[in-house]
Parts: C-alpha cells; structure tokens; sequence
C-alpha cells in the first residue's frame, strides 16, 4: 500500500490521541519503532496490522475507524497533490479528475505502484457517482474521503453507499449529491434508485467488461462493427473525394510534415456510416489515434454538424462512458472560443458526440502559409487562453492542443479550440520504459512523454508551445525519430529573428509556460493576463496576418 495513507494515519492518531498512542499502536501491531514515508509502499498486511491495533486500542470498529481517518485524509490529501488542482475546482471538479490526479500523484514517487481504481461519473448538476475497485477492502475509507472532501471546499455533500465489493458486489459505488436548499432533497431511498435504475448511472458491466446494448435515445445504427476497427493513423489528415464500397479512402496527407512518420505507409481505408442515430453521414472530416470526426446532418434541425466517434469499440466501457461524461460537461458552456457540442449518445454500443460544424482555416494551415504578425499571434494567444480557463473550470483538461486543433474564422479574427481528448490519458509506461500517450508529439509536455497523466498545467505546457510556432515562425521543438527515445525536445529555444524581435516580458511569460517542472510551471490564467494586456493594441491592421 502506499506510505502517504500510512503516514496519514500516523498523522491522525498523533493529532488526536498523541505519539504515545501511536507508539502503542504499533507496539500492538509487531511494528515497533516502524518509521514511514509518504514515498515508500508498504505490503498489505502491514497496514492492516496497524489498521487492526488502531482499532483494538481506540475500541472501535473498522468501518468508523476507517471513515474518520478518510474524512481527515481528504485535505491531506488535497494539499498532497497540490499545484495539480485547477484554483476554480471544487469537489466535482476534482471527482472528474481523481483517477487521473491518484494515478499522478502515486506514480511520481514510485512508477511501479498499483493504485486502486477511482472513477467518476456525473449523474446531474449536482450528482456524481463514483466508482471504486480494489482488492483491499477499503471502501469506508474512500467514503470518509468522498464526505471530507466537502469540507475542503465549503460544499455540503452527502454521500451514499450503494455497492459494496465487501458485500459480494464487484466493486464500491457511491452517490455523491451536492446539498442545495432551495429545493427538497431526494431521500436516501431514492438516491439510490436513480444511482442504480436511471439510464445516467453506471452499471456494473460499464466497467466489468460488460456491453450494454441499449439506446438511450431509441436509434439504430448502420454501422459495420467490423469496418469501424479499420484505420489506424495518429493525426488527423486529408480525405480524397469519392466513394469506395461505403469507404472512404484517406490520401496520406497531414498539415504538419513532422508527423508523417507517424501515418501509414499506404492509404488508409475508413468506413463511412450512412447514419449515425439521427444524423445522416456525408463524409470523413478528419482521422485520430482514437476517433473519426465526420461531416453530417442534422436531419431534424437541418444544419450541418460534425461528428466524433471513436475508431474500434472494444475499448473498456470506462473509457466510453468518461468520454460521454466528459462529452455532456463541455455541452454545458457556451465559449467563444470553444467549440460547442450539440448532442450526445451511443448507438450500436459506440458513443458519439455532435459539435458545430466550423468553416475556416487551422491554425496549423495557416502557419504552413508564413509567420503571422506579433498583433495577430497575440490576439490568438489571448482567445486560446480565455477557451482554456473556461473548460478547466468545468474539469476537463484539453490534453491534446496544437495548431491542427485550432480553428481560426474565415476573417483570421477568432479561433477556437475543438477535438479534446475526451476518454482520458493513456499513458501506462513508467518514465524507464517506452510510453504509450496519447497526444501529439512536438505538443507534449515532458511528464506526458515520461508516461504521467497530464493534468490542467500540462495544457498550458501545450499552448505555450503553440504560442512559440505562431511568435517565432516555428515549432518550437525539433521531433527525432527514435521512437525509443523519449528525449523528443531540444532543450533551448532557438533565437529565430522573429523571435528576437518579440518583447521581452511576452518572452518570459511563454518560457515560464514551457518550464519542463510542471510545479515551477507558469499556469495562472490571471497572472498571464495581467503580462499580456499592456502589450494588446486597441486596433489591428490588415497585415496582422502575413500571408
């Protein structure tokens, strides 16, 4: 088990009761004298050794015990992980995030550990569900975390338990509701019939391995499962026009030469859906490690939409449902400088989600054109920034931003930020081996590279990078081809005349975004504000973007 519940737990009972009590303790569980570290993992059966005398000797019974120890752990915790918690998250916020955020925090310290298994889904504005598998039998804890949380961030939260593994369950599921006092609480009862029986909730199969068939919005599909698990490719490219027997065929061509190596060597073949629920299919927009964006209709509203789904439905169904939640958390802001989700759903047991369909050029496209003007740049920055703040407020973090997902308007004046990489990290090498992340390299920050899950600063990392490119005329980072070798950045910025020219407080504030500590990381929205605004002119001319 890891040292930092170990050491909390020596923390608790020495604010509590005092150090000769802890001494007792672990004289009572044969661990005399034991010193522990918050950076060391233990074997199980120490820890519940110490568990057990801490319960012998306070006479009381273990899940009590457990439940006060997780209510103190949780700003513990919290203080724990620090500089990766977004300064606006509160509890749901950071329930979004907590595998990502356990998963980090542990595996910085030891690579090889094996946390258990917390998951989070949202039910309603104020519901969260929260899964929790382990083998170790410590789900009291996690509730007495869960209820401490709301401590920590002035929320009223009530928490109920409607799965229990140590009942013969799976796995732990708990209710978590957001006390509001301006209407009438749900009972207990019915918390826990909406946390079972509603069609929101998570069924045990979503994460056992269980394919649920239903349809939530009563749709049938078209798709050939088969053809779906088609296509391979890492970034998104080019589709030729025509159609093949259903397929399109993608050429091979990408906005961005250094990812070639990354694409087939031949074209690739994609299925093309007639439709997907009630959205007629038209063509292929784009092609990523994980999904298909197409071009379709809204046959209801008559307007033209994009489509995201994801590639090959043998994914675990966690990954499926997160990408649905994190799906219906962005269909809740409406941002300038976000693109807006319609709609979400699952047909033929692959979810999907709906976006507005964006006319324009890529930033990517754009750059391939020439350097743009530092006017034009900085008007770009600021927007990509202000879309940023506003959907890590929400809990979600973009992890995947370069120029290929920036969409500028047809006038150069707005962009927004679109294909988020909704359905998590996957990232499961130690920073010894070879990772596996998603991502686009030339984008990444090196804890993603090292085979960390990347949390809110990592997105600034990333936009620092793309803030170089547009500033200097070039990426900032040149890609090496060793694909065993995670080093993939220089470790200077080069001084491109362009560069050189730019002020020096603009200079600083994109160094700080790119400090490769991500602790040491310049990620304050306001505080990047702040530099940047006395350098924002009131009126821009027309050769703010050279061409």
């Amino acid at each position: 088990m890891h040292g930092s519940i170990c050491v909390i737990l020596k923390k608790f009972i020495e604010q509590n009761y005092g150090r000769e009590t802890w001494a007792e303790i672990l004289r009572l569980a044969g661990h005399d004298g034991l010193v522990l570290s918050p950076i060391q993992t233990y074997p199980d059966e120490a820890v519940f050794a110490i568990v057990g005398a801490t319960c012998e000797h306070l006479e009381i019974d273990l899940k009590t015990g457990l439940e006060a120890v997780g209510k103190f752990a949780a700003p513990e915790l919290v203080r724990f992980a620090k500089g990766m918690l977004h300064p606006d998250w509160k509890t749901f916020e950071l329930l979004a995030n907590i595998e990502t955020l356990i998963h980090r925090t542990i595996r910085v310290s030891n690579p090889e550990a094996d946390p258990a298994n917390i998951q989070a889904f949202e039910l309603s504005d104020d519901q969260v569900q929260v899964v929790y598998s382990s083998q170790r039998g410590l789900c009291s804890l996690a509730n007495g975390i869960l209820q401490g949380l709301g401590d920590v961030f002035d929320e009223e939260l009530t928490v109920v338990e409607n799965t229990c593994a140590q009942k013969g369950d799976p796995f732990c599921t708990f209710t978590v509701t957001k006390v509001t006092h301006d209407a009438e609480m749900p009972s207990e009862a019915g918390m826990v019939s909406t946390a079972i029986g509603s069609s929101s909730s998570i069924s045990p199969g979503s994460v056992s391995g269980h394919d649920p068939s239903s349809d939530p919005y009563g749709m049938t599909s078209e798709i050939d499962e088969s053809e779906m698990d088609s296509g391979t490719g890492d970034v998104p490219v080019h589709v030729s026009s025509g159609n093949t027997a259903g397929k399109f065929v993608y050429t091979g061509k990408t906005e961005q030469s250094s990812d070639s190596d990354t694409l087939p060597s031949s074209s690739t073949i994609v299925p093309l859906p007639k439709r997907i629920g009630r959205y007629s299919v038209h063509e292929v927009l784009g092609l990523g490690g994980m999904g298909i964006v197409y071009r379709g209709i809204d046959e209801t509203l008559m307007r033209t939409v994009a489509i995201k789904t994801l590639k090959n439905v043998k994914i675990e169904d966690s990954k499926k449902e997160q990408f649905l939640a994190e799906a219906r958390r962005l269909a809740k802001l409406s941002h300038p400088n976000v693109v807006q989700i319609y709609d979400v759903g699952k047909v033929a047991q692959r979810p999907y989600f709906v976006m507005e369909f964006l006319e324009g050029l890529s930033l990517a496209s754009r750059l391939s054109r020439g350097p743009m003007s530092f006017h034009g740049a900085l008007r770009i920055f600021k927007q990509l920034l202000d879309g940023l703040h506003a959907i890590h407020r929400l809990g979600i973090v973009h992890r995947d931003i370069k120029p290929g997902n920036v969409m500028l308007s047809s006038d150069m004046q707005q962009c927004q930020l679109l294909d988020f990489g909704l359905a998590g990290d996957h990232a499961n090498a130690s920073s010894s081996g070879g990772a596996s992340v998603s991502g686009t390299r030339g984008y990444l920050p090196p804890e993603r590279l090292k085979g960390f899950p990347g949390d809110y600063r990592s997105d600034f990392f990333s936009i620092g990078c793309v803030a170089y490119e547009m500033l200097s005329g070039k990426m900032l980072h040149e890609l090496r081809h060793a694909q065993s070798d995670n080093r993939l950045y220089l470790k200077v910025i080069d001084e491109t005349e362009q560069w050189n020219a730019i002020p020096d407080p603009l200079k600083q504030i994109v160094i700080g975004m790119l400090n490769p500590n991500p602790d040491d990381r310049i990620c304050d929205y306001d505080e990047i504000c702040g530099l940047i605004a006395p350098l924002q002119g009131n009126s821009f001319s027309s050769d703010d973007f050279a061409i």
